[in-house]
Order: structure tokens, then C-alpha cells, then sequence
């Protein structure tokens, strides 16, 4: 019965949707706020079969808005670089979504969920210029169906692996791995469909996924299709791994990934015949020294006639909050390198960063500025300096340093998601771009609202002054809500 109901309102939903404009598809800037784990302080909802509590239905509802504002956006030069002059601008969106779980007992359990997306970009034009259609700022929203899928977990079916060890799934619904540096957001935003910042759109159009968790092991092979805002399509099938040393090796958590993935069938020519390699580590390698911790992560991209291409990612931090330190203070520095096209030889070195996703603040959008609107994570390094800390249990206060080289100078700007900025190429002379300074205050007001603010200074060095063609100083302040039943 359950899955009737979902299959009839999948239905009904999809025969909704508005038709996607043919368009370049255009990777959004993504919103801060991470899926949140249950909390049983939370109002429950669920609606239960009345002689089965294990048979459950769950409507839930999230609403977010975003405002932007600013002064001398593309160091005062917009018109030239988006289409038009933006001072600011707001989105608005809601999800509206039903959970369902039918038990099959000893045969493990069934889940399945449907959602979709509102989105709207209104009062302005978007820093990305998404919004910039038909010679004009437009108004864009835009209905889709997010979620699909119905999931099957093992439940206690074979007790060796452990509880829900086995898990299958497929249709419309979301896919990570690790950090999100190239597999994260499935669906796009911005364009006819409006949003462009919020990101709500996460789910491929389809997948299917089949993972194995047990002990310290965790491992899928999975086949997906992007949702791409523009109606262009890639399909990807691959593996990934995960394994924690920690115990073995008497550490606090040595965790080593490796994915692999094909992309074929794409209308992006350098995505077709794409092979993808990811390797990952994240260490906390002293239990003495519970607080210091290190990742690192590296990418390997390789076609037979477009793409020849890498990117590499390392931290070093340290998390007074294990040494109980009042207030929990993180210090933190990263370095990120991603390929640019050196012009020689038939292939194209330009780093594709593919599905990144949000997964912290300036983790892959790097820069609350430049990585949201500007530069995406290709033919440029970063050396991101961090200070967290908790002055109240509800409160968390961030500051960023953010300095940013170009690889190769160019004669072209790569925006967010491998988009050319345009409407005009550009001559890049120097490979200083930036100094960056943000500082983000989230305050989770409750279980179901919370705030997030931005302040940001954005110092353009030589090379973004040729590419922006002016040099003043871009400011900017946002203001994102997020509520949750």
C-alpha cells in the first residue's frame, strides 16, 4: 500500500512539472545547511498504521530564503561581466516531501520518499548572472520533482554483517561520496529555474545504488543521470570504498576511500569516455593528540580525446573542543589545486569539477565571493586559513583568509561548474586574483528554525582586474533562513 500511494503522488507530481529550457547548464552555489539527523525532540509527525507501528508515513515541509546585498559586485563592473547592474537580489524555496516505511520483518524494511522543489530568484539579478535571459534581468521560478526512490535495508537478514549491512535502492534521489569534492549535488539551480544560491535541486534524475556497510567497511557500486538544469545528460556508473584503519592500527580514525567511475552517454563532449579515479584520506593519527587531524584528497580525469586532468586537495587542523577547551575553537589550513589548460598538445588540462557539492563553508565553493560567483574549481589553488568556535552551544562563528592564483593565464574565465563567463573573453595577465575575508555567524534558533549571515570583502589583485576590468573592492552581506517540520 505504501508503495501505491508514493507511486500515484510521483505521478501527479511529475505530470506538474514545467518544461526545462534549453539552455547551458549552470552548477549553483549550494546551500549551507546539511541534511540534519533525527532529533527525538522534534514534533513527530508520522502518521502510523493503525496495528503496526513499524508501517509509518511522514509529511514534512522546509522552507529557506536567502537576501543578498552589496556594493561594486565584479569590482563595480556587473554590466560588463553578467549582463546588467545588480546591487542585490533574494530566493525563495520550499520542499515539501512524504516518508514511508513498511517493515518486512525478519526481510529487512522498505523506504521510499517523494519531494519536490519551488524555486524562485526575485528583486534583482544573481551575482552569477543566471538570471540574465533575453537581454534582460528576468524573474525565474520554476516546479520539479526532486525524490523518487524506494530503498530496501536488510534489516537483521544476515547476521553476520550486522544490522542493515545490505542496502539497495533506485530512482530519483541524492548520492555523495566522501567530502563532495567531485560527487555531491545531482541536480541544478538557477537559469528558468531560479534559486541559483539556495541549491534545493540535489537528486540525479536517476540512480541506483547497491552498498554493502559492515564494521569499518562501506562500499556501493552505483549507476546515476544528472539532472542538469539546461537538459543536457551524463550518465556515470562506477564503485567507491571506504575503510577505517583506526583500530587496527591503535589511531583515533585513519580513513582511506577510493572511488572509480565511467561517464558516458554525455552531450558534453569533454565528460563523454570520462574515466574518474578519487583516492581520500582523513587521519586523526594520535590519540594523545585526539584534536589534530588531516585529510587530503586527489582526482585523476582522463578521456581519449578531451580531458587529461587533475586536482588535489590537503589539510592540517586542530579541534580544541577535544581538549575541552571553552568555547571549542578550530583552527584549520587547507591548499587546493586544480588544473588549468596549459594550450599545449590536442588535450584539454582544465580540471572538470563535475557534481561538487556544499559539505562546509568554503570547503568546494571556495569563497563566500569568488566561489560562488566567479571562479569554479578549475585552473585555479587556494590556501584557505579557518578560526571556528562556539561561544554558545547554538551559535557558530566562522572566519576565513582566502587567497587565490590562477594556474594558467587564459583567455577565457571558467565560472562555477565549468560555465565560460561571458558575454565577453577576456585577457588574464597576471596570476594574482585574490585576497578574501568572510566572516559567518549560524545561529540554530531551534529544532526548526535557524539563521545564517555572511559579511564579505573580496580584494581584487592584478589577474582578476583584467578579467573583471576594474578594481574596486566587492563587499557583501547575506541573510539565509532555513525552517523544518
Amino acid at each position: 500500500m505504501l508503495l501505491l500511494i508514493l507511486a500515484s503522488s510521483a505521478l501527479s507530481a511529475h505530470l506538474a512539472l514545467d518544461a526545462r529550457a534549453q539552455e547551458d547548464p549552470v552548477t549553483e552555489a549550494a546551500t549551507p545547511k546539511a541534511e540534519s539527523e533525527e532529533e527525538t525532540s522534534k514534533l513527530d509527525l508520522r502518521i502510523f498504521h493503525p496495528k503496526d507501528s513499524d508501517h509509518w508515513l511522514l509529511p514534512s515541509l522546509r522552507a529557506d530564503s536567502v537576501w543578498f546585498t552589496g556594493a561594486n559586485a565584479w569590482a563595480g563592473n556587473t554590466r560588463s561581466n553578467i549582463g546588467n547592474t545588480s546591487n542585490g537580489w533574494a530566493e525563495f524555496g520550499l520542499v515539501p516531501a512524504m516518508d514511508g516505511q513498511y517493515s518486512l520483518g525478519e526481510n529487512g524494511t522498505l523506504t521510499a520518499r517523494i519531494s519536490g522543489v519551488y524555486t524562485t530568484t526575485q528583486l534583482g539579478l544573481d551575482w552569477a548572472g543566471s538570471n540574465f535571459r533575453g537581454g534582460e534581468t528576468d524573474k525565474p521560478e520554476a516546479i520539479t520533482l526532486e525524490d523518487a526512490y524506494v530503498k530496501w535495508t536488510s534489516g537483521n537478514l544476515v547476521p553476520s554483517l550486522g544490522k542493515d549491512a545490505i542496502e539497495l535502492s533506485a530512482g530519483a534521489q541524492p548520492y555523495k561520496v566522501g567530502t563532495q569534492f567531485i560527487i555531491g549535488n545531482g541536480g541544478s539551480d538557477g537559469g528558468n529555474r531560479g534559486g541559483y544560491w539556495l541549491g534545493l535541486r540535489q537528486a540525479y534524475e536517476l540512480a541506483g545504488i547497491a552498498r554493502l556497510k559492515t564494521g569499518e567497511f562501506s562500499g556501493e557500486t552505483v549507476y546515476f543521470r544528472s539532472d542538469d538544469r539546461g537538459g543536457d545528460h551524463t550518465d556515470t556508473a562506477g564503485a567507491n570504498v571506504e575503510y577505517d584503519f583506526g583500530k587496527r592500527l591503535d589511531m583515533e580514525r585513519m580513513k582511506l576511500g577510493f572511488g572509480y567511475w565511467n561517464l558516458f552517454n554525455s552531450d558534453n563532449p569533454r565528460r563523454d569516455g570520462l574515466n574518474v579515479v578519487n583516492l581520500r584520506a582523513d587521519m586523526v593519527p594520535f590519540s594523545s593528540i585526539a584534536g589534530l587531524g588531516f585529510n587530503g584528497e586527489f582526482v585523476k580525469q582522463k578521456n581519449r580525446w578531451l580531458n587529461d586532468s587533475w586536482a588535489v586537495s590537503g589539510s592540517v587542523e586542530y579541534d580544541f573542543a577535544a581538549d575541552e577547551v571553552r568555547g571549542s575553537p578550530f583552527i584549520s589550513y587547507r591548499f587546493a589545486y586544480f588544473t588549468g589548460d596549459d594550450q599545449s598538445g590536442d588535450n584539454d588540462n582544465r580540471f572538470d569539477p563535475l557534481y561538487y557539492n556544499f559539505n562546509d563553508w568554503n570547503q568546494w565553493y571556495i569563497g563566500e565571493i569568488l566561489g560562488e560567483w566567479v571562479t569554479g574549481n578549475s585552473n585555479i589553488n587556494a590556501n584557505i586559513f579557518r578560526f571556528r568556535a562556539n561561544p554558545i552551544d547554538s551559535v557558530t562563528l566562522n572566519f576565513f583568509y582566502i587567497y587565490v592564483r590562477i594556474n594558467e593565464e587564459q583567455s577565457d574565465v571558467t565560472g562555477p561548474g565549468g560555465r565560460p563567463i561571458d558575454p565577453r573573453e577576456v585577457a588574464i595577465n597576471d596570476k594574482d586574483i585574490s585576497h578574501e575575508l568572510d566572516f559567518i555567524a549560524d545561529w540554530a534558533v531551534n529544532d526548526y528554525l535557524s539563521i545564517s549571515t555572511v559579511a564579505a570583502v573580496l580584494i581584487p589583485l592584478n589577474g582578476a582586474q583584467d578579467a573583471f576590468g576594474n578594481d574596486e573592492i566587492w563587499t557583501q552581506f547575506m541573510l539565509n533562513t532555513s525552517i523544518r517540520f
